[in-house]
């Protein structure tokens, strides 16, 4: 990926990463792109998951495994990416 699309929050594409929705950021910068109806897309947090995601991070960095954090996020009932957003993972 080049650095000026990675600078711009620019997203190419694909399956947002988990905690992240994709939006509209107006007309693609791209004249005959925008002329076309084609739109700019970046990533914005996702306020439901988003502090999940960071909380998992911040148990991982404060030393917690990766087994004994999902057995906490399992017990707390909190749902897996996939059936957060079924739309968004048809194949979770």
């Amino acid at each position: 990926m080049e650095a000026a699309t990675v600078n711009q929050g620019r997203f190419l594409g694909g399956r947002p990463p988990c905690g992240y929705l994709i939006v509209s950021a107006g007309p693609h910068p791209n004249p005959s792109k925008a002329a076309d109806g084609s739109t700019l897309h970046v990533l914005e947090a996702d306020r439901v998951t988003a502090p999940v995601v960071q909380r998992i991070f911040d148990l991982y960095v404060g030393g917690t495994g990766l087994r004994p954090i999902a057995a906490r996020l399992n017990t707390e009932g909190l749902p897996c990416p996939s059936a957060h957003g079924p739309s968004r993972n048809p194949t979770g």
